[in-house]
């Protein structure tokens, strides 16, 4: 997400703005840009900057009061020094964060220009924010989530980002989009005719969510009649894709002939298969999914399907089995600390499940299919299946 620089909220000081650049900064300059954030969790402010001036630094903070950002003492701790490069070309990448937001809720960015020696300070030529790798941390801005889990969702009711989700596939002419209130994934075979090449095999989005032991989805999932085929099979609607050595997954949600499956394995072979329930065209469905990677029979998934689905009634329960492949720590999880010596395949030895959404298909037709409510939770802590539960 970028703020165009012009769109400022208000200045003070010394200080020229245009289009393409913050310049002529003085010592105690700032500006201040409003702005709602995509999404709920952490993300991280970074600047494109540039100086010829040593002992140049900036401030960046960012507050939900317009009033105390703007009169409180700087945060030293957000003060950094910029980078000399001899050229007031903003070439430099400097970061901030990690900053927690809540989705939809109106915040204000501050960037104060301080110098010391001298008066003219450095230019800036970009500002953006990005969702924070890491979503663990601690934010700087000292607001933690009230909950003690990590979720990655959006209800697409507002605006046309879907952060904290972002594209894994999604080369034209297939698309993602946010249309009416819902997230739309569309996928053209004569583009793979042409370009038979993986990136053209459908359109998924996928996040941060990462999981050595158990994860939990839920979305609402919709066929509008005409677009999307009920007479073809081999439709992955949804990944627990097995991150590190192996790179392929571990286990998927797909569409055969109408027919909702949830397929899983414990190495590259054949899955299993279950069969979740029946989807009809032009009618939207609740999907919950419930996993646990686990070697020598301690594996687990369950998946459920509705608006009045219950917790101890899943349509589907592979009961205790193999599932997730590569390093393992002990039985119950996966090995991503990097200490694998023999692994040389994909991603280095860091072995983990992640996830993706929307249309993996190699399928002669061209089809639409739409999600919403769509949430991906790490680990299975207290709640979970409420927590993921699509609303009604």
């Amino acid at each position: 997400m970028n703020l165009p620089l012009i769109n400022y909220l208000e200045t003070s000081g010394t200080i020229t703005i245009e289009e393409g650049g913050i310049g002529s900064t003085k010592d105690g300059a700032y500006v201040i840009y409003q702005f709602d954030a995509p999404a709920t969790g952490l993300f991280d402010v970074y600047l494109m900057t540039g100086t010829t001036k040593d002992g140049s630094s900036l401030n960046v903070n960012i507050g939900d009061n317009l009033n105390t950002l703007k009169t409180a003492a700087l945060n030293e701790t957000l003060t950094h020094a910029m980078k000399n490069t001899g050229s007031w070309a903003t070439n430099w990448k400097d970061q901030w964060g990690a900053f927690y937001l809540e989705e939809g809720k109106t915040y204000y960015l501050k960037i104060t220009f301080l110098q010391v020696g001298t008066t003219w300070v450095g230019n800036v030529g970009e500002i953006g924010l990005t969702l924070s790798t890491d979503q663990n941390q601690t934010p700087v801005n000292g607001v933690k989530p009230g909950a003690d889990y990590v979720i990655y969702k959006h209800d697409f009711n507002s605006g046309t980002s879907y952060l904290p989700f972002t594209d894994a596939w999604a080369w034209e002419p297939n698309y993602i989009k946010i249309v009416d209130k819902y997230l739309e994934f569309y996928y053209n075979y004569k583009a793979l005719l042409e370009d038979d090449r993986r990136m053209r095999r459908g359109a998924e989005v996928t996040c941060n969510f990462k999981t050595t032991t158990e994860g939990w989805y839920g979305f609402k999932v919709y066929l509008p009649e005409g677009k999307f085929p009920m007479n073809e099979s081999g439709i992955i609607i949804a990944q627990i894709f097995g991150q590190g050595c192996k790179n392929s997954w571990a286990g998927h949600l797909s569409i055969d002939q109408g027919i909702l499956k949830l397929s899983h394995r414990h190495a590259l072979i054949d899955p299993v298969v279950g069969i979740v329930g029946k989807l009809e065209t032009n009618k939207w469905y609740s999907v919950v999914v419930y996993f646990k990677a686990g070697r020598n029979n301690k594996g687990h998934l369950k998946a459920w399907i509705g608006d009045d689905m219950v917790e101890g009634s899943p349509a589907y329960d592979s009961g205790n089995c193999n599932f997730g492949f590569a390093h393992w720590i002990d039985d119950d999880t996966l090995d991503d600390t990097g200490n694998n010596s023999e692994c040389v395949g994909y991603n280095g030895t860091y072995d983990a499940l992640g996830c993706k959404f929307g249309l993996y298909v190699t399928n002669k037709v061209d089809m639409t299919i739409r999600f919403d409510d769509l949430k991906a939770l790490e680990g299975n802590p207290a709640g979970a299946f409420d927590i993921v539960k699509p609303g009604k």
